[in-house]
Formats: structure tokens, C-alpha cells, sequence
């Protein structure tokens, strides 16, 4: 299920903030992750897919929000949002 990380569950999650902390002393990854994986199986993805030994997995469930679009009410569905760290000089590879 999260082997593959071509998979639509498995996507960078790209921000500014996200990005300047790649780049610090001890880096830290952001990836949105299906709803279903933990953090062992989410460890286990990382390291396989992209090369890298992940010291800490941390995992944020971001809740789902109503809005109302074009007058009706509506619903944003939620996500688990994953920071990943790795020892410094580790990097991923995004391509």
C-alpha cells in the first residue's frame, strides 16, 4: 500500500517553511500520506523508496474543514501530514 511513492496518497508537501527546514543543520522532510499508513510502514516506504535512514517519523492528522463553495456547503477533506527526519548530510531526492 505505501510502497510506491508514485502513488497519489504519497506527495511532497512543499511550502516555504518546508522547505527552508530541508536545508537545516538536521533535516526535515514533509509528505502528505495516506490515511491508512503508521509510522513504521511510513518508515519503512521512506527508506525504501528514497535511500535514506530515517531517524524520527512524526505524523499530523490536519482534520477536515467545511466551507461553503459557490453557496452550498461543502467539505475540504483532511490528510495525515508526515515529517521525516534524517541525520545531517542526508538529503531526498525529489525527482
Amino acid at each position: 500500500m505505501a510502497e510506491n511513492k508514485n502513488n497519489l496518497g504519497w506527495r511532497p508537501h512543499l511550502t516555504e517553511k518546508t522547505q527552508a527546514r530541508q536545508n537545516a543543520p538536521r533535516p526535515v522532510f514533509t509528505f502528505t500520506a495516506p490515511a491508512a499508513a503508521n509510522k513504521t510502514e511510513i518508515k519503512k516506504a521512506i527508506g525504501k523508496n528514497y535511500q535514506v535512514k530515517p531517524i524520527k517519523v512524526r505524523v499530523i492528522n490536519v482534520p477536515s474543514k467545511r466551507l461553503i463553495y459557490r453557496g452550498r456547503p461543502a467539505k475540504k477533506p483532511g490528510y495525515k501530514k508526515v515529517l521525516v527526519y534524517l541525520s545531517p548530510g542526508e538529503k531526498i531526492d525529489w525527482k
